[in-house]
């Protein structure tokens, strides 16, 4: 783990994602991006010896650049983008869909209204669920304006976005996540305060029921947060970090599917964070990785092992950095990109590529992205391939797109 400046305790809030309150992050002044042909195909070839070969590669550029959006990968394969913001902080309305057999990405619908920081879940019908959304600060953190309860669903067969029955209560920074009986549900996230300046966390559980079309509500978490994660565990839906004007809570809190109960689920092993990557593994592990633990960039590993009754220490990674895209494929958990600041340095998007030795459960740099990336979106297609799109690099917005294989 790696202290920053004392002096960041009071301005994280404009560094955490390299900002400030006068310019967006990490944005090089006069820098423009080059084109899909300055990714040389190979330039991104490495072989990191027997266990993990990696091949990084160019493909479509999609139409709008964005973060803070969502990625999906549809039943035909194909994967879904909506929404976002530039770094700017302005939102977009705009849909699109990446095909994995041409390598384009078609801009195939729009929003009633530009969200973001919203969620989209896939429904088992192969319908998407778009639930609320929410601004962000400059510096990517929930700035508790134009805070949505709407929702939306996108029929991929006909590329309709259509109304459907609004939450509750209006929240972004929020989490989903798809329950075993095809219903969804919704935790925490920010909404707009009743007064003053900031945002409000929000502690409210919501279900929806894809057959009824409508709202039920659940418990209310004991630590209300934005910005936080849901990952399924030993039948129960655990929440994992999160933000909130206090603090970022180290608790962990346990959902009950059925009921949408609330009960406590231990802690982590260590600090409370946000800006955190959670992967449930096919082995049944759950992985923390990196984050923002106010003023700190952190470098630590954790996992939930399927019998494990608490979060244990894995090995650190190779540098501090929040922002990481965590994925798995049938040869590596690979970790992806990510963000560090820190005053002597500035703000950076990482380039690493990151494997999981399941032997040593350490991560080890086994690639680089050119330019780094943060605040993207990994999606792994049928193919076994993992589609990279979105964020932002060390020149600032990118649409170009990456395919990483690893074998």
């Amino acid at each position: 783990m790696r202290t920053l400046a004392p002096f960041l305790v009071l301005s994280f809030v404009l560094s955490a994602c390299g900002g400030s309150s006068d310019d967006p992050p990490i944005v090089l002044p006069d820098a423009a991006l080059p084109d899909a042909s300055a990714f040389d195909a190979g330039a991104g070839d490495v072989d990191a010896g027997p266990r993990v070969a990696l091949a990084i590669e160019p493909t479509g550029s999609i139409h709008v650049a964005r973060l803070g959006h969502t990625a999906t990968r549809l039943p035909s394969g194909r994967v879904l983008f909506v929404g976002g913001e530039d770094l700017g902080r302005v939102p977009t309305a705009s849909i699109e869909e990446y095909d994995p057999e041409t390598g384009a990405f078609e801009e195939v619908a729009m929003l009633p209204a530009a969200r973001v920081n919203h969620t989209a879940t896939l429904l088992a019908d192969g319908r998407v669920l778009v639930a609320g959304g929410g601004a962000s600060a400059s510096n990517g953190v929930p700035a508790g304006t134009a805070v949505t309860e709407s929702v939306v669903i996108y029929d991929p067969s006909t590329h309709d976005v259509i109304d459907a029955a609004a939450m509750a209560h209006a929240r972004g920074h929020h989490g989903a996540i798809l329950l075993s009986d095809g219903r969804v549900l919704v935790a925490g996230g920010a909404a707009t305060p009743a007064s003053g300046g900031g945002f409000a966390p929000v502690a409210s559980i919501e279900i929806f029921d894809p057959e009824e079309g409508t709202w039920s509500e659940g418990g209310a978490l004991a630590a209300p947060r934005a910005m936080l994660s849901l990952v399924e565990h030993d039948g129960a839906v655990l929440v994992i970090g999160g933000f909130a004007p206090t603090g970022a809570p180290h608790e962990i809190e346990r959902i009950d599917t059925t009921t949408g109960a609330v009960s406590p689920g231990g802690r982590l092993a260590g600090p409370g964070r946000f800006f955190h990557a959670t992967l449930r593994t096919r082995d049944d592990d759950v992985l923390v990785v990196g984050g923002l633990a106010p003023p700190v960039f952190l470098d630590v590993v954790e996992a939930l092992g399927s019998s494990d009754e608490a979060f244990r220490a894995l090995p650190e990674l190779p540098s501090p950095r929040n922002s990481i895209a965590l994925v798995e494929t049938s040869a590596a958990v690979l970790a992806i990109g990510g963000f560090f600041f820190s005053p002597s340095t500035g703000g950076q998007s990482i380039e690493d590529v990151l494997a999981l030795d399941p032997e040593g459960e350490r991560f080890e740099v086994v690639g680089s992205i050119p330019l780094g990336r943060s605040g993207h979106t990994a999606t792994v297609l049928a193919s076994g391939d993992v589609l990279v799109a979105g964020g932002y690099t060390s020149v600032g917005m990118t649409d170009v797109a990456l395919l990483v294989r690893a074998e």
